[in-house]
């Protein structure tokens, strides 16, 4: 009997309901460089099954390791249940059976890593910087999920780039994701070029001034922001009170440019998906449209709670965004910076940490490129400054956006998402040392 079937069967002789197994299977390939060379390759093979169920209204959730006897594991998860107190907002699990044929992953089979790193750095050389460093994944997972009601596999690949570029005049840094869609649109010269170029900026560097200004925002630190506050989208955060959007469902948050989806359908990135957690098809969802916040994100039990319908983002209790994506803008890059007075161009943003996650108050420390526009012009690099902001008052002071797009990832805790160049108006700066 297959392993899959011998935890459920054991599962629902002891009276475990709801139950959800997904078995995922990971094979990861890294490539590390440094100073220009590469010199750690590491290929990881893990497999690991994480289940879900429910005794009553006690619920939990656990990780088993097939290659350890199961019996004792599984009386754990049981024994845990049992002591667990009841959760009065959990309905259940989906259970409309899904049709599945209707959505398909293409085959991934592993770029060559070793050839794009090597690519990456020379471009990165040619483009002035003295030495790069960075990391390269490629991706492959085995995921298949059983339910009472659905059961279903799919093979997930992904590649990511990054590469931080070091001159003696600055850094620069690139993070991009590829999915099946994108793949043979891998650009790794240019990658590597556009590090190297921000790095290699004969620009003199000042210490930033306390103030506020207009900050041009790449897709990079777009991206960062809006993955560490898509929490604030959850309908579990909203009913916990733990999001600044609690009663603006159907109200302007933001300017009218600024229409957000998660999308997991979409098969270029490396954040799609073809199910959520509890077996749900996914499909695109437009959180904000115009300006208007249009939904919040659902799982069938917060769904439940809310006499509205799964939006496929379970999290079984916490629903969460896979990807997310801005719909371009009207303006070019180019046209947004030449018409910036005195204000700040800011590449990327280094630890992002929330001060109050209620009201979504948060700060994060600009790096890798941060430089003063005047009339214009990039003028000077600038050192030592944090961004402060709420994160509702930050998407009202969005400005303009840009049409040029990039799919970005940055850090293992940011989800790669596809990002906008951005003109947020009135931002707040302090020095962050």
């Amino acid at each position: 009997m297959d392993t899959v079937d011998r935890i459920y069967g054991y599962l629902n002789r002891e009276g475990v309901r709801d139950i959800v197994i997904v078995r995922t299977r990971d094979e990861t390939r890294q490539l590390r460089f440094s100073n220009n060379r590469k010199d750690l390759f590491n290929v990881w093979d893990e497999q690991y099954i994480s289940l879900f169920g429910a005794l009553g209204k006690r619920v939990g959730s656990t990780i088993v390791r097939p290659h350890l006897k199961l019996e004792p594991q599984l009386d754990a998860f049981i024994s845990l249940l049992r002591k667990l107190p009841e959760n009065p907002s959990f309905y259940g699990i989906n259970p409309e059976v899904q049709d599945y044929s209707r959505s398909s992953a293409p085959v991934w089979e592993h770029p060559d890593i070793d050839e794009i790193a090597g690519r990456v750095i020379d471009s990165s050389v040619e483009a002035g910087s003295r030495r790069s460093t960075g990391v390269i994944y490629s991706r492959k997972s085995e995921i298949s999920i059983k339910t009472e009601f659905n059961e279903h596999a799919y093979i997930h690949g992904d590649l990511e780039i990054l590469v931080r570029a070091i001159s003696d005049y600055g850094t620069g840094q690139e993070s991009v994701h590829y999915g099946p869609d994108s793949i043979k649109e891998v650009d790794p010269e240019g990658v590597g070029r556009e590090a190297g170029q921000t790095a290699a900026l004969r620009l003199k560097s000042t210490e930033g001034r306390s103030g506020r200004y207009d900050v041009l925002m790449s897709p990079y630190l777009l991206g960062n922001i809006f993955s560490y506050c898509s929490m604030y989208f959850s309908q579990e955060s909203v009913d916990t009170h733990l999001s600044p959007f609690e009663s603006l469902l159907q109200k302007k948050i933001g300017p009218e440019v600024l229409t957000l989806h998660d999308d997991p359908v979409d098969l270029s990135g490396g954040g799609y998906a073809l199910f959520d957690d509890e077996g749900t098809l996914t499909r695109k969802n437009t959180i904000i449209e115009g300006g208007v916040l249009r939904t919040f994100l659902q799982s069938y039990s917060t769904a439940r709670r809310h006499d509205t319908r799964t939006t496929g983002n379970a999290g079984i209790l916490s629903p969460h965004a896979w990807q997310l994506e801005i719909e371009p803008g009207t303006r070019q890059f180019s046209e947004m910076l030449s018409e910036m007075k005195n204000g700040l161009y800011v590449l990327n943003a280094w630890y992002t940490r929330f001060q109050d996650y209620r009201n979504g108050t948060f700060s994060t420390v600009p790096r890798d490129g941060v430089f003063r526009v005047e009339d214009g012009k990039v003028v000077e690099r600038v050192a030592g400054i944090r961004i402060n902001a709420s994160f509702a008052q930050f998407i009202s002071q969005i400005a303009e956006i840009s049409r040029e797009r990039k799919r970005v990832k940055w850090w293992e805790e940011i989800s790669p998402s596809v990002m906008p160049y951005a003109l947020v108006r009135d931002v707040e700066i302090s020095r962050s040392f």
